[in-house]
């Protein structure tokens, strides 16, 4: 959704819920046989992948709006490196956030959770570190790009989550540069303009980020549907975590499995063993991930 806003594309945009199966509803499946989002067509071509849906519509519509390749072919060659690291970042997420949301706090290994968090503050700071040393206030350097739509989502997840701004300065400013951009205020989650993140929470106090999530108040009004050239449609999951961004949605998927058999779990448990929901664990008054976590990461 990013790449379309600077490219400057109208599109149709349906809102799915996972947690009405609607992406094992036949018309899905028609599209995406895997039955994941975002899902896209254009005209009669059909893209199922986030990464393969921005550079196909770069490369369609390379001489229309934020040109988001370099030219050069260093500066390229820096883009790509960027976006595919963005994978580890996610990696480094998940692995941390799947063994504290699946395994259940009395069969957890504190060292297996320690070996996650300390993976993931070690990404989180080489990240910092690019930002720090980089040739430009973005992540391939001057120019916005690829890179910056595949991995802000990730970074913005982790903030709401309670990245700590304090320990990742450079981070911190990328984000707050970044968030007030049109298509990331167009593209920002419905859900997340409502709700204030989990908190890290100090003595009672929402950490900074938490804080800083509830900045972007975008315009979530409703569809558009329009052409150009020839229609757009893509569609987008909106899950109980929070539709982030399109870049993330098939990501998204997997956290959703998770979450959907530890509350299958929760249910047959819930009374005996005091379960939460995962809608509660990360939006309800249990404080969501930073708490599991170690407050302020």
């Amino acid at each position: 959704m990013i790449v379309l806003e600077e490219k400057g594309l109208q599109y149709h945009s349906h809102l799915k819920s996972f947690e009405n199966q609607d992406h094992k509803k036949p018309e899905i499946l028609e599209i995406n046989p895997r039955g994941q989002f975002p899902t896209f067509r254009h005209g009669n071509i059909k893209i199922n992948e986030s990464y393969a849906i921005c550079e196909y519509l770069e490369d369609r519509f390379s001489g229309q709006g934020t040109p988001l390749k370099p030219k050069d072919i260093g500066e390229r060659a820096l883009m790509m490196q960027r976006m595919h690291e963005g994978n580890t970042l996610m990696s480094k997420f998940a692995d941390a956030a799947f063994y504290t949301w699946r395994v259940p706090e009395a069969e957890r290994n504190e060292a297996t959770l320690k070996r996650h968090k300390e993976a993931l503050t070690t990404e989180a700071t080489l990240w910092n570190e690019y930002l720090k040393k980089g040739d430009g206030p973005f992540l391939a350097g001057k120019s916005f790009s690829l890179a910056d739509v595949i991995v802000f989502p990730v970074l913005a997840f982790l903030f709401r989550m309670g990245l700590c701004e304090e320990k990742y300065k450079n981070l911190a400013e990328y984000y707050d540069h970044l968030k007030a951009r049109p298509s990331i205020q167009k593209s920002w989650p419905p859900t997340w303009k409502d709700t204030p993140g989990s908190p890290s929470v100090v003595d009672g106090a929402h950490s900074s980020s938490s804080q800083r999530a509830e900045v972007v108040k975008p315009d979530c009004s409703g569809v558009t549907e329009c052409q150009v050239n020839s229609e757009f449609n893509i569609i987008t999951g909106k899950t109980s975590i929070g539709e982030l961004f399109t870049t993330l949605d098939g990501f998204y998927l997997g956290f959703e499995e998770a979450f959907t058999r530890r509350t299958e779990y929760e249910g047959k448990h819930s009374k005996a063993k005091g379960h939460v929901t995962h809608s509660q664990l990360m939006f309800g008054p249990y404080g969501g991930l930073p708490v599991l976590l170690g407050q302020c990461f």
